[in-house]
């Protein structure tokens, strides 16, 4: 199940991309002071970062999109149950705010190039 409004932008990193940058930081002067976004190579929908993800993993799973309210009520009454623990309003909140930043900086410092999702 997917709200119909889940429609925030992410850019989903591999841990190698991060390690990688982390290990040329560590290698600059004043590296301390620096302070980078390390997103990952490729923009996408939260649903196209689900669907990627499911198709790898799951691949017979299927989506459906419900409307808000519905969704809130699913979430709020599995929270209750114990079955969505961590899961509450700001969780729901998330799915409709892009979480996206600029690589330019990093790759200037760091010559940064994440590649794209795939899981």
């Amino acid at each position: 199940l997917l709200p119909k409004n889940a429609t925030g932008l992410r850019q989903p990193v591999h841990a190698a991309d991060v390690a990688g940058a982390v290990f040329k930081a560590l290698q600059l002067p004043g590296f301390g002071q620096l302070v980078l976004d390390l997103p990952g190579g490729e923009t996408l929908s939260f649903e196209q970062m689900l669907s990627r993800s499911v198709q790898r993993h799951a691949p017979k799973t299927i989506f459906l999109r419900i409307p808000d309210r519905l969704f809130e009520l699913i979430l709020r009454s599995a929270v209750f149950l114990g079955f969505a623990i961590g899961m509450g309003p700001g969780f729901f909140a998330r799915l409709r705010e892009d979480w996206v930043f600029d690589a330019a900086p990093a790759h200037v410092a760091l010559g940064y190039q994440p590649r794209p999702f795939s899981p």
